[in-house]
């Protein structure tokens, strides 16, 4: 655990070593001009099988609300009382957002119409993630958005499950969305990284709604370590 700030806003990178696999999560996000570009979102990265897309805001592994006034609202940069545990090979990490991030300027925008509770887990070959989102009051939700990119390949999607015919990624699956889409990423300049296209992308969403009591939305990443 790497602390850079621990004050009105927590700030961390954790990093774990599964056998041969890195993987980090940067809990940093806040600053301006990139606030809102993947390669700073509070996901997991890992060398060769999670990525960001540089100058990009598609919605990755962070779900994103659409409300009735077009506000867009995402849980990037207001992490409050960072708490790490581990056990054996198990890792969890809690945190709190008392504000999501309004997408759109150039520095970050708190909005406290929804609050977040988020719970990762990382144990050998799978990551999970936990949000409860609460509305302050009854909010008009036109719609939920999220997105992965894969370097995996032949993907194949039934209801809210993607599985994956070859790479790393073996399996990707959602809870709380409408059923998911999947297909090839090559030629969408939307998923290029630094270091190839990916090559699969895996688009999930949910439907509006008037969110007037907590709403839990998770996923779990199955893959292979090395």
């Amino acid at each position: 655990m790497t602390w850079f700030a621990r004050a009105e806003y927590d700030r961390l990178l954790l990093t774990l070593r599964d056998n041969g696999r890195l993987i980090s999560l940067p809990l940093i996000d806040g600053g301006e001009s990139q606030h809102m570009n993947s390669p700073y979102f509070p996901i997991p990265f890992s060398p060769g099988m999670l990525a960001g897309i540089p100058d990009s805001d598609e919605p990755l592994l962070i779900p994103r609300f659409e409300l009735d006034d077009g506000s867009k609202l995402m849980p990037l940069a207001y992490f409050r009382d960072i708490k790490v545990t581990a056990a054996g090979r198990r890792t969890q990490i809690t945190y709190r957002q008392s504000e999501l991030d309004r997408m759109g300027g150039e520095a970050p925008v708190a909005d406290d119409r929804i609050s977040v509770t988020t719970t990762y887990v990382f144990e050998p070959g799978l990551i999970s993630r936990t949000d409860v989102y609460t509305p302050r009051q009854a909010v008009a939700v036109q719609g939920v958005s999220m997105a992965f990119g894969s370097f995996s390949k032949g993907p194949s999607t039934t209801a809210l499950t993607t599985r994956f015919s070859a790479g790393l990624v073996r399996e990707f699956q959602v809870s709380g969305f409408d059923p998911c889409r999947s297909g090839s990423a090559l030629g969408d300049r939307r998923y290029e990284t630094p270091t190839g296209p990916f090559a699969s992308k895996v688009t999930c969403t949910r439907a509006a709604f008037t969110m007037d009591r907590p709403v839990t939305l998770s996923w779990k990443l199955r893959y292979r370590a090395q």
